[in-house]
């Protein structure tokens, strides 16, 4: 099926001067197929006069059934917020993972994020309810342990890699997630980077999230955690490092040196009382910054402008740097850079050949006038209750309102009831 959106303002993300406006995009089947000022046929026409077609946002960490702790744990900082977290998570099944799941995706669908990076368990039902739904994921199952009790983890993550890797050209993918340093012991996590290396898949890591965290992996090892996961050869796999908080100058060197990429998490950080990701100097040392939500446990919400927002003020505010962060920066750390750092070429832009995985905003409320610059005016001005359709490999999941692959209703009660019965209360 082919969709034209006809007379939109369009965002492509290509450069700097990336604003085109009476601009058509014709979608045929899974991709784009032309963007310019020419009308062609299609099935269906939109018209999009006052709207603004851009791409997809790029979620690159979270863990997806998380959203059922959202509002469980607040006020603390990250090991006290775990230790209520975690024995929750002992009583999960695949019936609340599911639940857990679906809630994740509605929201990401209503907020216009269109591919994620998760880590979590019971993958391979994340992995089923996001392809129910028409999500693009890059999935992982969250590795801890030792080398012992590590491995049934491990093989269960080989096991979704052989059944899901570059399904549908792509629309699933899998990566390896050994959890921190803390969770695991050296020899297992040597055995996780082996199993990548042989599958040649990313990997997904939490490094340097806390002081603590930072701290204890020096006193333990005498390195820090990207000192520590280097050695054992984890960044020779395509690394996407959640946090990176308290990472050194000689971390960033080597993050830089490795072409591993940085997913920043300015509302769980800030939320957790972690503190600043050194988002500048990474930038200038070359390293690829996107951007991350983490769970809706520690945020509270899988809303991408959100952190597109908070990254664009929050690291001027306690710089004194008016100039640190554009909104053409962060918009591309959510959408070019999320799209290199999970190993796509062809995603992140409204451009031909690309895969069309785009969002539709409402550009027809006062908040958006007057129109001086977009890029300014959807990072500061908007919010994601703008996004009327979200479109993922050609196939939109949402519009004006309505889902097209969930029933929200029955979504939001089965998530309602996965909680109760993980409090014991049905």
């Amino acid at each position: 099926m082919s969709v034209l959106f006809r007379n939109a303002t369009v965002l492509t993300m290509e450069s700097e001067n990336s604003t085109l406006y009476h601009a058509n995009v014709l979608v045929d089947n899974t991709k784009i197929a032309y963007v310019g000022n020419e009308i062609k046929k299609a099935d269906k026409v939109i018209d999009c006069t006052d709207k603004l077609i851009m791409p997809g946002f790029i979620n690159t960490h979270t863990h997806v059934p998380m959203t059922l702790f959202r509002s469980y744990a607040d006020d603390k900082v990250l090991f006290d917020w775990l230790s209520m977290i975690w024995p929750l998570e002992d009583k999960m099944d695949e019936d609340i993972i599911k639940a857990g799941s679906m809630l994740a995706y509605a929201e990401m669908i209503r907020t216009g994020t269109t591919c994620f990076l998760d880590m979590y368990n019971f993958e391979e039902d994340i992995t089923e309810a996001c392809v129910e739904v028409g999500l693009r994921g890059v999935l992982s199952r969250g590795l801890v342990g030792d080398e012992k009790s590590g491995m049934p983890k491990l093989k269960e993550n080989v096991a979704l890699f052989t059944k899901w890797n570059g399904y549908k050209d792509g629309l699933i993918k899998v990566a390896f997630a050994p959890h921190a340093e803390y969770t695991s012991n050296k020899e297992f996590i040597a055995e996780c980077v082996k199993a990548a290396k042989e599958l040649s898949a990313p990997m997904h890591i939490h490094i340097s999230e806390t002081k603590k965290e930072h701290d204890e992996c020096i006193e333990r090892h005498g390195k820090t955690p990207v000192q520590y996961f280097n050695d054992l050869g984890a960044l020779d796999t395509g690394l996407i490092a959640a946090h990176c908080v308290y990472i050194t100058e000689e971390d960033m060197d080597i993050l830089a040196s490795k072409k591993a990429s940085v997913a920043h998490n300015p509302a769980s950080n800030l939320k957790l009382a972690s503190g600043f990701a050194p988002v500048k100097k990474m930038i200038e040392k070359g390293i690829n910054v996107t951007l991350g939500t983490d769970g809706a446990a520690s945020n509270n919400n899988l809303d991408m402008h959100k952190e597109i927002l908070l990254a664009s003020i929050m690291h001027k505010g306690y710089s004194g740097d008016p100039m640190m962060l554009t909104p053409l920066q962060t918009l591309r750390m959510a959408t070019v850079n999320g799209a290199k750092a999970l190993g796509y070429d062809d995603l992140g832009m409204i451009k031909e050949g690309y895969k069309a995985d785009l969002i539709m905003i409402d550009l027809d409320n006062p908040r958006y006038y007057p129109r001086n610059n977009i890029e300014s005016l959807v990072v500061y001005a908007g919010n994601s209750e703008d996004v009327c359709l979200t479109m993922v490999n050609g196939e939109i999941l949402y519009e004006d309102g309505k889902y097209y692959t969930l029933n929200v209703d029955k979504v939001n009660k089965d998530a309602q009831k996965a909680f109760g019965r993980l409090l014991g209360l049905a």
